[in-house]
C-alpha cells in the first residue's frame, strides 16, 4: 500500500470532493492508498504567501514539514510543497496538485529528486476565456467606467474623452501571447466576434495554430499588427517580463493590452509608462506584479483612467475545483495501473514517457 498524504481545505464555500471522485475513479484500486487526510488551515492571503521558492500557497509550510514524512504520494491543493519538504522526504514517489500552474509547489527540486508532478492543466480554461473577454469588452466600451461615472452622477456623454474611442470587434485583430488550452480556446471564441487571430508561442507548430483558424507569428508582428494583444503564457524565467519598454512600444496608439495569466510576464513599469503617456488606448488586468492589488492602494495602476482591472479572479468559477480533481484522480488511477500518466508537468526533466495520444 502506498502511503498517501492528502491536504485539503475547505474553498470559498466549496466541499472538498477528493474523497467522493477517488471512490467513483480508482473504484478497487483505493485500497492500494493508506490515506491520511489532513486539512490545512489558511495563514492570510494565498496570493501574499512566499516560501523559498514557493508562492501563491494556503497553509503553514512548518506544518507541512512535520506532516510529510514518510508520505508516498502526497495530493495537495493549495498547500506550499517547497524544496527542503521535497528532500526530507525520502519516500515521496508522486506530487498532485491539481491546478493549471502549481507554483505552490516547487517543480524543479521535484525533478531533481526524480518525482512526476501532476498538475491539471486547461481545469480553469474556460473560466479565464469567459474573464478575459469580459474584461476586453470592459475596456473597449468603458463599461465600468460608465457606471462609475452613473454612480457620480456624471450622466454628460460629451465631456468624458475617455468615452472616446469606442471600437467594434469584427475585422480587428486579436493577438495571443501564448498558445495552450486558455490560447486556443481564446482564438475559437474570438472566431464568433468574425476577429483575426495571430499567434505568438514558439512551443506551439504552426499546424495547431492553423487548426484553430489562427496564424502563427513572431512577437514582434503580434505587439506590431494586433488591435488587441492578450497574455496567455505561462510564468517562467523565460517569460518573466516578456513584455516591456520594446514590445509596449511597437503597439498601435489605438491598442489595447489585455493580461489574465500572471502579473510578472509583464513588466509593469513599462506598462504604467505606456498608458501615462497614452502610447496605447488601454490595458484590462487581471494580474500585476505584486499582489493582491487590493493590498497596494499605492500602485499607479489606481490613478489611470484608461485600465479596467479585476483582483485575480479569471481563474473562479462552479466548475474548477471538480474539474482538476477529476483529472487529477484519473492519473492517479493510471499511476497505480503502472500505466503512462497524462498531465506530468516535468515530463520533459525526467524524460517521463509521452501520453500514448500525444506520441
Amino acid at each position: 500500500m502506498y502511503k498517501t498524504l492528502l491536504v485539503t481545505r475547505r474553498w470559498r464555500g466549496h466541499e472538498d470532493k477528493w474523497m467522493q471522485y477517488m471512490k467513483e475513479i480508482l473504484g478497487p484500486l483505493i485500497n492500494e492508498l493508506d490515506i491520511r487526510e489532513i486539512e490545512l488551515q489558511p495563514t492570510g492571503s494565498y496570493q501574499e504567501q512566499h516560501y523559498r521558492k514557493v508562492t501563491e500557497f494556503s497553509g503553514s509550510p512548518q506544518v507541512m514539514l512535520q506532516e510529510l514524512k514518510d508520505t508516498e504520494i502526497l495530493i495537495v491543493g493549495g498547500a506550499p510543497v517547497a524544496d527542503d519538504m521535497i528532500a526530507a522526504d525520502k519516500n515521496l514517489k508522486l506530487i498532485i496538485c491539481p491546478r493549471g500552474g502549481p507554483v505552490n509547489v516547487d517543480v524543479e527540486a521535484a525533478t531533481k529528486h526524480g518525482i512526476p508532478v501532476v498538475n491539471s492543466p486547461g481545469r480553469n480554461a474556460e473560466s479565464v476565456v469567459d474573464h478575459t473577454f469580459g474584461l476586453l469588452l470592459a475596456e473597449v466600451r468603458h463599461i465600468a467606467r460608465s457606471y462609475h461615472a452613473l454612480l457620480q452622477g456624471n450622466h454628460d456623454e460629451g465631456f468624458k474623452e475617455w468615452r472616446q474611442p469606442l471600437f467594434e470587434l469584427p475585422e480587428k485583430t486579436l493577438g495571443l501571447v501564448g498558445f495552450g488550452k486558455v490560447g486556443s480556446l481564446m482564438a475559437k471564441r474570438a472566431k464568433g466576434f468574425d476577429m483575426n487571430v495571430i499567434v505568438y508561442d514558439p512551443y506551439v507548430s504552426e499546424k495547431v495554430v492553423e487548426k484553430y483558424g489562427a496564424k502563427k507569428v513572431d512577437l514582434e508582428t503580434v505587439m506590431k499588427e494586433s488591435d488587441f494583444v492578450s497574455i496567455h503564457a505561462r510564468l517562467t524565467p523565460e517569460t518573466r517580463h516578456l513584455i516591456s519598454y520594446k514590445e509596449f512600444k511597437l503597439m498601435k496608439k489605438t491598442a489595447i493590452f489585455v493580461n489574465t495569466s500572471r502579473g510578472p510576464v509583464v513588466d509593469e513599469a513599462a506598462l504604467i509608462e505606456t498608458l501615462k503617456n497614452k502610447k496605447i488606448a488601454g490595458a484590462a488586468l487581471d494580474v500585476v506584479e505584486e499582489e493582491p492589488i487590493q493590498k497596494h492602494p499605492e500602485n499607479p495602476l489606481y490613478k489611470l483612467d484608461n485600465v479596467t482591472f479585476t483582483p485575480h479572479t479569471a481563474g473562479q468559477s462552479d466548475m474548477i475545483m471538480d474539474r482538476g480533481t477529476k483529472m487529477a484522480c484519473e492519473d492517479l488511477a493510471r499511476f497505480l495501473r503502472n500505466e503512462t500518466m497524462k498531465n506530468v508537468l516535468n515530463r520533459k526533466g525526467l524524460n517521463y514517457p509521452p501520453y500514448p495520444s500525444d506520441e
